[in-house]
């Protein structure tokens, strides 16, 4: 009996998982945002929800960070993250808070008390890494909301 142990163990499967790490991941556009234009300051979430990265047939959990931005390439300091991480793939996202951190830095840059004067598009992106797995984060795509 202790010889059969043995000898299962010479021989690896194929498909056996491989931990691989993709390049990038799905966020998906939320309904709203399709030709509305979006008040942050008089709406309570935002939901947005992204495809978990295939990390090759691994069942990870994954911790999602959101990063927005008033730029398209997200340049450093119109680049913000939110404080917390998510673990699901579906994200509500704090839209007041998110308008008064875009406010607070438009005012420090062009004047305490001044505002936009028209809607600007905001960029939002997610940054996605397995739970206790000493890997880097991959970036999603960039969603646009107006």
């Amino acid at each position: 009996m202790a010889m059969g142990l043995f000898t299962a163990c010479d021989s690896d499967r194929d498909d056996n998982p491989t931990l691989t790490m993709p390049e990038t991941f799905t966020l998906n556009a939320p309904a709203i945002a399709e030709n509305n234009v979006i008040d942050l300051a008089n709406t309570e979430t935002i939901t947005i929800t992204c495809n978990q990265p295939d990390y090759g047939g691994y069942p990870l959990v994954t911790e999602y960070t959101v990063e927005y931005s008033t730029t398209e390439d997200f340049a450093e300091g119109t680049t913000f993250r939110l404080p917390s991480s998510y673990t699901q793939t579906k994200i509500d996202l704090p839209a007041k808070t998110m308008n008064t951190t875009i406010i607070e830095d438009y005012q420090a840059t062009h004047g305490e008390g001044t505002s936009p004067e028209d809607f600007f598009p905001l960029y939002i992106r997610l940054l996605a890494k397995p739970s206790k797995v000493d890997v880097n984060s991959i970036v999603s795509n960039t969603i646009k909301l107006n």
